[in-house]
């Protein structure tokens, strides 16, 4: 009986801990907070609250609601807002999200996003849905909810305020804390466990890698980069938007950030001289004048601007228009945020190309054809393009999402002579002998042992010598003169004896 009681207490523990849908947060300024009715999210330091309700009982005149909203009064005296989970009919208002929603869509029934505001996009997930105007409120557009980012337009949030969602991924400062907020979206849907395991498998894979490139910089190139837009074609000045951002994720990439601001032609290039690559993020105009266009946005007008500058002649520009729809619009808004552990392998394959490449992170591009690359393509070398699919929804990303994508070093020596033109002499020799410290070690070793044994050999040949200068006389009188003095009834004389 005892037996049958522990038994039926610990299938207890086990159905429990499988409902158990709490969140913990650990990279994204979210705070996470669930009772028996309801879920609670925080963001802005718990200015902004979120309450999910787990069931509403199907309360049209929502006095259901009304009674949670006076439950948790202390949430709503500071700002909240109140839903009930799961939301059917979604409206959006920037690409970056569309992909964290896409995730928790049923495969094979209609999108859980029902209205776009104006942004088209590349994913069948939210093509031919219907479009929110400017003009649009509640009454026209009945959503449910409606997900924002800052970057959003003021008066058509305001026009949705009621079921208003702020979606602050873009306010976090690292790939992985962009990426939790998958975790923030999941709740609204009832998904939470799928996104644990989602993230989970992201955070694993990107760690792998992050260290992968941490651990080895004896064998891998410190890559400096710029990554650069052109603001204004009327004005000089280059900057990199979204700083901390890409800083953090070129850093786990294992490169330098050499430049954010500059406004003169003149230093811009000085500091260009420095760098392997460039990274392009200037709007522009899809077409097979890329490099033109890429020529023109900074400046290398004439030849003799462009003399050199080794990332030029080694033909290290890269855009991240890689990914686009049958329509050229370019899937990197609604992608980088969610898959920051592809967008790292992405540009370890393009500093490090001799890297061995990881099985899951191929991708078609022609018949019997794979290309590594997916984001990021090289306008100088016409890298190939990935045309994305407007019907699936989802797209075909999510397939390798839980599989293992890491990066390894088997077969690969470095990759430092590759890059070496972009260093003097002096780097060059300190580059080099970081690499090859080994093989200076054992030099050192085998000069040593070898002046040893030669000392050795030649203070053996130098005795030899002094004892052939002796006659055999001589060497009878140091023999006798030995045993003599050493004789216990010999005694010397004092000198005053005589």
């Amino acid at each position: 009986m005892f037996n049958k009681i522990i038994l039926l207490a610990f299938l207890y523990i086990a159905v429990v801990s499988a409902l158990n849908t709490s969140l913990t947060f650990k990279y994204a300024n979210v705070k996470y907070e669930e009772t028996n009715e309801v879920q609670i999210l925080s963001i802005n330091n718990g200015t902004l609250n979120y309450i999910i309700i787990k069931s509403e009982d199907d309360d049209k005149e929502g006095i259901f609601r009304l009674g949670i909203q006076h439950k948790y009064q202390a949430y709503c005296n500071q700002k909240c807002k109140i839903f009930a989970k799961p939301l059917k009919n979604t409206g959006v208002a920037a690409r970056e999200i569309i992909r964290f929603i896409e995730l928790f869509n049923p495969y094979g029934k209609k999108s859980l996003i029902k209205y776009l505001a104006g942004e088209d996009s590349t994913t069948g997930c939210v093509n031919n849905l219907s479009k929110i105007q400017s003009n649009d409120t509640l009454e026209t557009v009945p959503v449910d909810g409606f997900f924002y980012t800052d970057s959003s337009s003021y008066n058509l949030i305001k026009n949705f305020n009621d079921v208003a969602i702020k979606f602050s991924a873009l306010e976090e400062k690292t790939p992985l804390a962009r990426s939790e907020w998958i975790k923030f979206i999941s709740v609204f849907y009832g998904y939470e466990t799928y996104a644990t395991q989602v993230f989970d498998e992201i955070e694993e894979n990107y760690d792998c890698n992050r260290l992968l490139v941490k651990n080895n910089q004896h064998l891998l190139t410190r890559m400096r980069v710029a990554w650069l837009s052109r603001v204004d074609n009327n004005q000089n000045l280059w900057i990199m938007n979204d700083s901390l951002y890409k800083t953090e994720l070129l850093k786990d990439a294992g490169a330098d950030v050499l430049t954010i601001r500059e406004n003169s032609v003149d230093s811009l290039h000085k500091v260009l001289k420095k760098v392997h690559f460039v990274i392009d993020e200037t709007e522009t105009i899809y077409g097979d004048n890329a490099m033109e266009e890429f020529y023109k946005n900074y400046e290398y007008t004439d030849e003799s601007s462009r003399e050199d500058v080794n990332f030029l002649s080694k033909k290290n520009v890269l855009t991240i228009d890689g990914a686009r729809s049958s329509t050229n619009i370019s899937s990197w808004k609604e992608d980088y945020l969610i898959y920051p552990h592809l967008v790292l392998v992405d540009l370890i394959y393009w500093f490090h190309p001799k890297l061995p490449v990881a099985k899951y992170f191929r991708f078609e591009i022609k018949d019997n054809e794979y290309d590594n690359h997916y984001w990021f393509r090289n306008i100088a070398t016409d890298s190939p393009i990935h045309m994305t699919s407007d019907t699936k929804c989802p797209t075909e990303i999510p397939e390798i999402l839980t599989q293992t994508v890491c990066i390894s070093l088997k077969g690969f020596s470095n990759d430092y002579k590759d890059y070496s033109s972009f260093d003097d002499k002096k780097t060059k020799f300190k580059n080099y002998l970081r690499i090859y410290w080994y093989f200076v070690a054992i030099g050192g070793c085998i000069v040593i042992i070898s002046c040893m044994a030669a000392y050795y050999l030649y203070r053996r040949k130098f005795s030899a010598r002094k004892m052939k200068g002796f006659t055999k006389n001589d060497l009878d009188y140091a023999y006798e003169s030995e045993n003599i003095t050493n004789h216990q009834f010999y005694r010397l004389e004092d000198e005053d004896d005589f």
